[in-house]
């Protein structure tokens, strides 16, 4: 039995993971917010996939960042 990770998804500057742990196991889901005052650009949430027919996992959506 295989164990797909994805690379570890790390807060954005002025942003946090709203769980405050967001796993990297294949089906993870995390989402972001930002710090008061800062407006969030790209992906609120994003999702650990596997590319169907492959072992190749990666992260849904867009780099997640936090504008002021």
């Amino acid at each position: 039995f295989l164990v797909f990770r994805c690379s570890a998804l790390l807060p954005p500057a002025k942003g946090k993971i709203e769980t405050n742990v967001c796993g990297n196991i294949y089906g993870s889901v995390c989402r972001f917010t930002c710090l008061k005052g800062y407006r969030l650009k790209g992906s609120v949430e994003r999702k650990c996939e596997k590319k169907a027919g492959t072992n190749v996992v990666y992260w849904t959506g867009n780099a997640t960042s936090c504008e002021g």
